[in-house]
């Protein structure tokens, strides 16, 4: 063997160690990835069977340039996790209990926010505040038809002809065939009567919550064959609701319109009076309250 065949049988002995040296280590990091859980804040990473862990400086050290998505799973995972009123323990529920929880709406669920994803389910939502809201009254926001909910989405309001909530009848925009009359029903105030055939309100109104309403009227007739209708412009659907006969022009009753969805946000809701009464008026109308069902977007179902 000549000294050029010695120079290549050294480099290939050298280059065979080497490699081997690599395995090795590599062999070594992926067993140390797989069984070191990394804990970030209020979450565990756990490293996957086979693949170096990507996370901060590690992946320099222990792995290959390969994209790794860790499995993220909550420290505490209990489900569903209990409530606990005083949130901020101070020995007082009232409304800054409820404050604290509303402010993790839409919020990452990690930290301070994690303990209020009540359902579990990766996402502080309408659900948990209205578990919030439902199991602790004395936070503030007793139960109600339409609980106060606060989403980051829109704006919330609180003047004007805001939705969730009752909207009086004297409170629109646009009106036609009718007109305002004091009224004797429950709060006194106004009213509209002298309600034509044809007749037409209209309501500039604020949604602070999209979501599947339950819209109810507060009516009087001494006929029967007087109808409201709600008229969706947006789907150009239209849910007439039969007015019963109350007694008198100031005998009051509320009665159950239609299911409709509502998209938050400014927008104008429209009414139009059907009169087969026999008569020149048909009702009497005093205000209309939508009650938020769900967030849902299911397709509107008119009243029977």
């Amino acid at each position: 063997m000549n000294n050029y065949d010695a120079k290549l049988f050294v480099i290939l002995i050298l280059s065979i160690f080497s490699l081997t040296t690599l395995q090795v280590a590599d062999s070594i990091a992926k067993k140390k990835a797989v069984s070191t859980p990394v804990v970030l804040g209020t979450t565990t990473i756990l490293p996957q069977p086979g693949i170096c862990e990507a996370i901060g400086n590690l992946s320099q050290h222990y792995c290959p340039p390969v994209n790794v998505t860790p499995t993220i799973v909550p420290v505490s995972s209990t489900c569903p996790k209990p409530v606990y009123c005083d949130v901020n323990k101070d020995g007082q529920i009232n409304g800054i209990d409820l404050a604290i929880v509303t402010n993790c709406w839409n919020q990452p669920v990690t930290g301070a926010c994690a303990q209020y994803d009540y359902d579990c389910n990766n996402t502080l939502d309408i659900a948990d505040i209205q578990k919030y809201t439902y199991s602790c009254p004395q936070a503030g926001n007793k139960p109600t038809p339409s609980p106060v909910l606060l989403p980051t989405a829109y704006p919330t309001r609180t003047t004007g002809n805001i939705i969730p909530g009752k909207i009086e009848a004297e409170q629109y925009s646009a009106i036609s065939n009718a007109a305002k009359q004091n009224t004797s029903d429950i709060g006194g105030g106004q009213a509209l009567a002298y309600i034509t055939q044809g007749a037409t309100f209209d309501y500039q109104v604020y949604v602070n919550i999209p979501g599947k309403y339950q819209l109810q009227y507060r009516v009087a007739s001494p006929y029967t064959g007087a109808g409201l209708s709600f008229i969706d412009y947006t789907t150009h659907a239209i849910y007439n609701t039969p007015i019963p006969k109350t007694g008198g022009w100031q005998t009051w009753t509320t009665i159950n319109g239609p299911v409709v969805y509502l998209n938050g946000g400014s927008q104008t809701l429209h009414f139009n009076v059907q009169n087969n009464t026999g008569n020149t008026y048909a009702l009497n109308f005093n205000w209309f309250q939508a009650t938020l069902l769900s967030t849902n977007s299911p397709t509107p179902t008119a009243a029977p």
